[in-house]
Formats: C-alpha cells, sequence, structure tokens
C-alpha cells in the first residue's frame, strides 16, 4: 500500500534493513503482452526495447492497484489530473486536423 508520507528512499529501506544496490531502469514506453498463464511487460526508452518483466496475473493486478493508487495520491496532492499517453497522442492528433470547419 501507498504511504503518502513516505519518501522513495524509505520505501526502498522498508524493504530490507541492508543497503541494495538494483539496477534503475527509465521508461517512456512500454508493451504488454499476455499468455494463457502469465503477463510480461517490455519496457522501452524512445522506441528501443530495453528490458521484460514476467509476471503472474495476480501479480500484474496488484501491481496496476498500487501504480493506480500511487497515481491518484499525486494527482489529489496537486490537485493536478495526469495525462495518459493515449490522452496526449488524442489531443496531438487533434490539434494537427485543426478547428472543425
Amino acid at each position: 500500500m501507498v504511504d503518502e508520507t513516505q519518501s522513495d528512499v524509505d520505501l526502498i529501506k522498508k524493504s530490507d534493513d541492508q543497503a541494495v544496490v538494483m539496477p534503475q531502469i527509465y521508461l517512456n514506453g512500454f508493451e504488454v503482452g499476455i499468455t494463457l498463464s502469465d503477463l510480461n511487460i517490455i519496457a522501452m526508452t524512445n522506441g528501443r526495447q530495453h528490458c521484460q518483466l514476467l509476471m503472474s496475473f495476480n501479480t500484474a493486478k496488484t501491481l496496476v492497484a498500487h501504480l493506480n493508487k500511487a497515481i491518484q495520491v499525486l494527482e489529489r496532492q496537486t490537485n493536478h489530473t495526469i495525462a495518459t499517453m493515449d490522452n496526449v497522442k488524442e489531443a496531438i492528433d487533434k490539434a494537427k486536423k485543426g478547428p472543425k470547419k
């Protein structure tokens, strides 16, 4: 569960008292694949694939719930709705078409 008062450092320390070195991956895109038994996410940066996450359905659904909660906290604290990539693409496509005549 997301605690609104915890920092990223607190969240990392919460899982283990010892310092852990983990690779950091930035992504600004992704692809999702699904099989009969699990789900995978291909992490992408600037259109290039560089990492694959494999997980069970229940792990994926729990991840979605926790990500949604974190975004809801951010949106509530900033009084700002975060646009999805689909929302941004739709707005850009609409702007390219120009005003309706």
